[in-house]
């Protein structure tokens, strides 16, 4: 049976601002890859991980992928450079990690497909 992911998981991992409605929009999204998982035997640790990073990569991605710019202690501005600048799962640091795992085939089945938009709303 595919582990279910709870809200409070993903937080624990994922930094950026979004609200409890939009998390978990995504993470029903994300279980999307459960028959996946379960028929590949990948362990509830392993699925737990997978989820969550995903869940994460999504929201990051939504959100832009984190900060390019900002100003410094003098007020000038300060650019950076954008190291995921990479299309699906290599667009955030999330992403990254999951295509070393086992399972990766099963999230990658759901987000690394051509034209696939999602959109994250927060309510």
């Amino acid at each position: 049976m595919a582990y279910i992911l709870t809200i409070e998981e993903v937080k624990s991992v994922y930094m950026g601002a979004a609200s409890d409605a939009a998390i978990q929009s995504v993470i029903d999204f994300v279980a999307l890859a459960d028959d996946c998982l379960d028929s590949n035997s990948i362990p509830d640790a392993a699925q737990k991980l997978l989820k969550t990073y995903a869940v994460a990569h999504m929201l990051t991605v939504q959100d832009g992928g984190g900060v390019r710019s900002e100003s410094d202690m003098d007020g000038e501005s300060v650019t950076f450079a954008n190291a995921f600048n990479k299309a699906g799962l290599g667009m955030s640091q999330y992403g990254a990690l999951i295509g070393g795992m086992n399972g990766y085939s099963c999230i990658a089945a759901i987000m690394d497909k051509p034209r696939r938009s999602f959109n994250v709303v927060n309510y």
